[in-house]
């Protein structure tokens, strides 16, 4: 028997989204991988479905990762998070993770 993984992913384009999905599909076949466009969207979606996983980029445009992970955390604390930053903003990675509502960071 196998277990879905179920994976939202926030971030503003949509060539990069897809291109992740087909990426995490390749590796993990039977895994269910949903988009979210900006901040506000991401915060509807994990308070209407349990992800297993968020892949979220740390600037959404109508919030950053930070602020995110605020809200997250008082409605739903079941769902990792990996906040995906640039390199040259490494830090964000690491004060998310310090905020304690990431559990890691990519670059």
């Amino acid at each position: 028997m196998t277990n879905s993984l179920n994976i939202l992913i926030a971030g503003t384009s949509s060539a990069y989204l897809e291109m992740s999905r087909q990426i995490l599909r390749f590796h993990h076949d039977d895994c269910e991988v949903d988009f979210a466009h900006s901040g506000e969207e991401c915060l509807d979606k994990i308070h209407s479905y349990n992800y297993d996983l968020l892949l979220l980029d740390f600037d959404l445009g109508d919030g950053n990762a930070l602020e995110i992970l605020k809200d997250i955390s008082r409605y739903n604390g079941e769902t990792s998070v990996v906040v995906l930053v640039e390199n040259r903003d490494e830090h964000f990675g690491r004060q998310c993770v310090a905020s304690g509502g990431a559990c890691d960071y990519m670059i």
